[in-house]
This record gives C-alpha cells, sequence and structure tokens, in this order.
C-alpha cells in the first residue's frame, strides 16, 4: 500500500500545485520535475520518458481517466489495482455475495472447460482483465430481461361487433385527403368519447368523410360528442347517417326528351 507520509505527487503542469496544495493541506510534496521518491503519485498520466524516469524501484499509482486503459496498458504493461477504502467500503460490501458466487464456482467441474475456452486471451491479454470482462458479461446476462411491448393490434376497417347488435353508421367529416385513418377514427372514439373499442363496427373511409358503424342505441349520443373534435388538425362534425332518401313523387323527364 502506499504511504502517504512518504509520497510524492507529481503533476504535468505546475499550475496544479495551488489547487493541490489547497485540497491536501500541503501535507505532500508536489513535483514537475526533480528527484523522484520511491512512491509517486501521478495527478496526470505521465509520458513514456517520465514514467521511465521515476525508476524500476519506484511505487508509482497512476490515477486512470476513462477512455485511457489503452494508453496506460502500454504505459505501465505490469499493474494491480489499488483499492482506496474511503470510497471503495461500500461497493466492496455491495458485491461480496457476487464474489462468495464465484468463489463457490471456482471449485465447480465445469472450470477446466472455462480455462481452456479463455486460453489464448490470457496470452494476448492480462487475466485480471479477462476476468473483469467475463465478471461485466455474466452480470449482464443476470439482469433481467424487460418483457416486450406487444404491439397494439392493427386497426381493421371491418371490426367484428356482438351478434344482435343493431347497427347505425355514423357520418364523420373526416377522410382520405385530410390523412385520416381507421385508427384515428378509432383512436378519438374509444379515448375522447368513451365508447368500448368492442362496440365499433366497420370503419368505411372515403376522400372527404367516413362511415362508421356503431350501436343504433348509442348513434345520436356518439355523433354530437364527436363534433368539435379533432382528427389531423381538422376539426370533426358527426351524424347520424340516414342514408339516400327514397324518392317521392313522379320523375322528371330527362331533358330533350
Amino acid at each position: 500500500a502506499t504511504d502517504p507520509d512518504g509520497a510524492m505527487i507529481w503533476t504535468a503542469d505546475q499550475a496544479d500545485h495551488l489547487m493541490l496544495t489547497a485540497a491536501l493541506g500541503g501535507a505532500l510534496p508536489l513535483v514537475t520535475r526533480g528527484p523522484a521518491s520511491p512512491q509517486v503519485i501521478c495527478y496526470d498520466l505521465p509520458d513514456p520518458a517520465t514514467m521511465a524516469g521515476f525508476g524500476a524501484a519506484a511505487t508509482v499509482t497512476l490515477l486512470v481517466p476513462p477512455g485511457t486503459e489503452a494508453f496506460v496498458s502500454r504505459l505501465a504493461p505490469v499493474r494491480r489495482p489499488v483499492a482506496l477504502s474511503a470510497t471503495m467500503t461500500g461497493l466492496v460490501e455491495r458485491d461480496a455475495g457476487l464474489r462468495a458466487e464465484v468463489t463457490g464456482a471456482m471449485s465447480h467441474p465445469g472450470v477446466d472447460a472455462a480455462l481452456y475456452a479463455l486460453a489464448p486471451l490470457f496470452e494476448r491479454h492480462e487475466p485480471q482483465q479477462v476476468a473483469a470482462a467475463c465478471y461485466a458479461l455474466w452480470r449482464d446476462a443476470q439482469r433481467p430481461v424487460a418483457a416486450p411491448v406487444r404491439e397494439a393490434a392493427p386497426v381493421s376497417s371491418a371490426t367484428q361487433v356482438g351478434a344482435g347488435v343493431a347497427m347505425a353508421k355514423l357520418w364523420v367529416g373526416a377522410g382520405k385527403k385530410d390523412e385520416a385513418t381507421p385508427g384515428d377514427l378509432v383512436a378519438v372514439l374509444v379515448k375522447e368519447v368513451g365508447i368500448d373499442r368492442s362496440l365499433i363496427g366497420r370503419i368505411e373511409l372515403r376522400d372527404t368523410f367516413a362511415l362508421v358503424e356503431v350501436p343504433a342505441s348509442d348513434a345520436d349520443r356518439l355523433a354530437t360528442a364527436l363534433t368539435g373534435l379533432t382528427i389531423r388538425r381538422r376539426k370533426l362534425v358527426a351524424r347520424v347517417d340516414r342514408g339516400i332518401p327514397a324518392r317521392t313523387g313522379p320523375r322528371k323527364p330527362a331533358p330533350g326528351r
């Protein structure tokens, strides 16, 4: 372990000394260059020449920012992680159960096969890096998989309604030219008017309007409720479709005959 009383902090820029001195209360010597101490804490990552200048006998502690791992692996091929008691206690306690599982698995018969599979990695990478990668994969596999979100059933222009229910048609003033869809009509009826989706029958989408089958007993109320709502920024007008009234009286002769 690093002895704080005998360590030296190295920085790449002397401008950092004032800030570090205030933070540490002047407890440790700060240098940018000069004689190395047997124990060096590098506030910045040194270049290879500076690292070599610390000497093989020195114990050098590197602070490794995220994303610099590849550079550090070349800078210090042989290294070991340092646990900082003040910040690591919670993590150590949290992961104690996980380490116990790993310890128990080390005596499992299948470990030999795993070692054989990982052997080529041990030749190219440090064993602790391989172990950390395997640990991360193991933890990812333990996380619960989110249930797939069920997509709503596609809205059909013809929806089955219970047999025996008398149906009427609503004329709704929004159609294909308004970019309205059967789904839009169902959505406004269900979410804003409050009709049960199963009571909506066939939907006929025309260029400028739509015909929607609904229970005849509720048709007038639904038409009133739909009027004034919007679909695709178009304010709706709705009424009960009574069909084409029957022609009465004598038929007029065609012109020119």
